[in-house]
């Protein structure tokens, strides 16, 4: 009986059309209908009236008009009760797509009758053929009983050929015995409906369809209205199964998963059966990716196709998983190298490290890793992820040059140098602006003095790339500058003012400054006497005497003039060291060659080595510390008045002549005052009168180096009164020494 009019829907010549170029098409279902329709069948989409669904049996490939096609095989079934259907719509889906209309099929006379379920003819089936070329890649929802049968005699048939392989004419046999076993099992699990249903059902797989070219036509392929079967039927059921059980219906595919695990690995394959087919290609693999296997049917085994050609089928291995993105593992400090972190959840056979990896500065990095070619994150990419490190700052620290810094005039500034790690920027600060201020150009800090005192300077260091701040540090400094006061300024003060020829702009003649002798002076122990030095003249005769220069004499006490005198004051004695010019009653040798020059005052030693038991050595150390040489002309041989008898000395301490006191040649060599000049204290007028140290009430004969001319056994001396005159060298008077710094 064939069908009046069918048509494809446009949707389904679509799906057709891509399935001929690679797209996978599925028959889904059929549906029927006892509905009827005017319009043109392409633009159905769903069919009309009472509607039950059929059976898809399968779909073979056949000649049609030279060509082979795709069939497909429907069977009508039955339904509750009998109904006469006009519509068959088949349906199809395209890949992943929504199921759709592929094929209307319609009877315009009063239909075909199906029979209600239980009758006798209540059974059709139906071939469709779809497409001329083989190339459409077309599949099929089977249906679960239909399937069932064919898989249980199909099992059933190969188990027992498989059994009989050296007696290939029994194999007819074999397929009705183990058709009939397995139909009979499948009856009595409710399966089907009967084994002589099976058997026809199997006899009209094999039926002929008919259309016109391009695949739109079908026909009813066997009308099973009759009861019974003949033995041709039977026969020719049997022959169908044969070429069944000799098919292999599907390409082997790879069952289930295999994921990388650094050992060879095999697929389990879907559908493959030693005895059907052999396995080839490649068949094992380590590495994750895609490998090809080959599947070839052996002895009268076909594809589906007819023919044994080889077919490849492609299976996987995948990536391992790695979960987690690596992250730094424990601190990196700044050291000055390049320095890498550790890392957490790394393996290098897993991840290639890339990005910032390595660095050498403190700061923030990233890092990336990227999964090889056998991994793959959670996720399921494989592409690179970043991941933070970091490099930490190492403690800063700071060294200064000095602890402490002294400024005394004329030095009124001074460095200290700041070392530090890294490049920090240096501060200071003074906790004392007033005494001292402070200025920084790089790790330099420069303080100024500002008064006398003391100040504390603060220095802090910045933070920077790779250091962090470190705590501040402290040093002193003590500022010593010059007073007007001349007893407030140190002696290494007076000095420094005197070096640079300044003493004038800040004292005055007359100026004093305390002293305090201790330690035996010649053969007289004087302990702890507190003597005022005081300013004589400031670069007095200089250009003899030395430049640079303040004079001082030595000394008063509670401000009047004294001369220092011993337990001999004005008695003659020959007694070493006394306070006498000479031991005998002579003036030979002059002032170069006196006792009271090497005895008494050790003027000829040097001040960092004076000669013991002198009143140099008496003196304290830091103002022998700063005594100057002064270089003095007087008559040094004594006992006339010739000019050449006055020569230079030169001395650390030292007895005022006649004339640096008068401005007189009285008694002295008169070639004296050629090389001399009266002090300013002097010419200002200021007392000649001298007081014994030990008795300050009491005035005193004190001595001067001039020897006096008119004889051999005088020098010179100012008398209590004040005035000029001279005395023999052996008596004691007293001793105003002179000193210069």
């Amino acid at each position: 009986m064939s069908w009046e009019k069918y048509a494809y829907t446009s949707a389904g010549a679509a799906m057709l059309s891509e399935s001929i170029s690679g797209g996978a098409l599925t028959i889904t279902r059929a549906v029927s209908g006892t509905g009827t329709v005017d319009t043109d069948l392409s633009e159905e989409t769903a069919v009309s009236g009472d509607t039950y669904e059929l059976k898809l049996l399968g779909i073979d490939t056949v000649e049609y008009e030279g060509e082979k096609a795709r069939k497909v095989s429907i069977w009508t079934g039955g339904a509750d009760k009998p109904y006469f259907m006009h519509q068959i719509g088949v349906f199809g889906r395209l890949n992943d797509d929504p199921e759709d209309t592929l094929l209307f099929l319609m009877q315009d006379d009063r239909g075909i009758e199906i029979p209600a379920i239980g009758t006798a003819d209540h059974e059709f089936q139906i071939a469709v053929l779809l497409a001329v070329s083989t190339k459409a890649n077309i599949s099929l929802t089977v249906d679960p009983q239909v399937e069932a049968i064919m898989r249980m005699v199909r099992e059933m048939v190969l188990k027992e050929i498989s059994q009989h392989n050296d007696a290939p004419d029994a194999h007819a046999k074999i397929i009705t015995e183990a058709t009939s076993k397995a139909l009979k099992e499948l009856e009595e699990s409710g399966q089907i409906m009967s084994e002589d249903r099976v058997k026809e059902l199997i006899k009209e797989s094999g039926g002929g369809g008919g259309g016109s070219s391009g695949g739109t036509a079908a026909d009813i392929s066997y009308d099973n209205s009759k009861s019974g079967i003949s033995a041709a039927n039977v026969q020719e059921a049997i022959d169908a199964l044969s070429v069944l059980t000799l098919t292999i219906q599907a390409v082997p595919a790879q069952s289930g998963s295999l994921t990388y695990t650094g050992s060879t690995q095999s697929p389990t394959w879907k559908g493959y059966d030693s005895s059907m087919m052999t396995i080839g290609g490649v068949t094992s693999g380590i590495n994750a990716g895609t490998y090809t296997a080959t599947f070839t049917p052996i002895g009268k085994y076909v594809w589906t196709d007819g023919t044994q050609e080889a077919k490849s089928v492609s299976w996987t291995i995948g990536r391992a998983e790695v979960k987690n993105v690596p992250a730094q593992t424990g601190s990196v400090t700044y050291n000055g190298s390049a320095q890498s972190p550790s890392w957490s959840n790394y393996n290098s056979s897993q991840l290639t490290i890339g990005g910032t990896s390595s660095a050498t500065n403190a700061g923030s990095y990233s890092a990336t890793f990227t999964p090889t070619s056998n991994y793959k994150w959670s996720d399921g990419t494989t592409t690179a992820k970043s991941a933070s490190w970091t490099i930490g700052k190492a403690t800063g620290s700071i060294t200064l040059s000095a602890s402490s810094l002294s400024l005394t005039y004329p030095k009124t500034s001074g460095t200290i140098t700041v070392t530090r790690p890294g490049s920090g920027t240096v501060t200071a600060s003074s906790g004392s602006t007033n005494i001292a201020t402070v200025s920084v150009s790089g790790t330099t800090i420069t303080v100024t003095a500002k008064a006398t005192g003391s100040a504390t300077i603060t220095v802090n260091v910045g933070a920077d790339t790779n250091y962090t701040a470190p705590s501040s540090k402290t040093f002193t400094v003590a500022v010593t500058l010059v007073s007007k006061t001349l007893s407030s300024n140190s002696w290494a003060v007076i000095k420094a003012v005197s070096d640079a020829g300044q003493g004038a702009n800040y004292w005055s003649v007359g100026a004093t400054k305390s002293v305090t002798i201790n330690g035996k002076v010649g053969a007289t122990t004087i302990s702890s006497l507190k003597v005022d030095a005081f300013i004589i003249g400031f670069n007095h005769n200089s250009g003899k005497e030395g430049s640079n220069r303040i004079h001082f004499l030595l000394g008063k006490i509670s401000d009047k003039f004294v001369g220092l005198v011993d337990s001999s004051y004005g008695s003659t004695t020959s007694t070493s060291g006394a306070f006498t010019m000479n031991t005998s009653n002579t003036n030979s040798g002059g002032w170069g060659s006196s006792q009271m020059r090497s005895k008494v005052l050790g003027s000829a030693s040097s001040p960092t080595s004076p000669t013991a038991n002198t009143l140099l050595a008496a003196l304290p150390a830091d103002l022998r510390a700063v005594m100057k040489s002064c270089t003095k002309y007087t008559d040094n041989k004594g006992g006339g008045n010739t000019a050449s008898n006055v020569s230079s000395t030169t001395d650390y301490l030292f007895l005022l002549s006649e004339y640096e006191v008068f401005a007189t040649h009285q008694y002295c060599n008169d070639a004296e005052p050629n090389y001399q000049a009266q002090y300013d204290y002097f010419k200002a007028g200021n007392s000649k009168v001298a007081n014994k140290h030990s008795a300050t009430g009491t005035a005193a004969v004190w001595w001067l180096r001039s020897p006096g001319y008119g004889g051999h056994t005088s020098f010179c001396a100012v008398l209590s009164s004040g005035s000029l005159d001279y005395y023999n060298a052996y008596i004691a008077y007293g001793v105003v020494p002179g000193f210069v710094v």
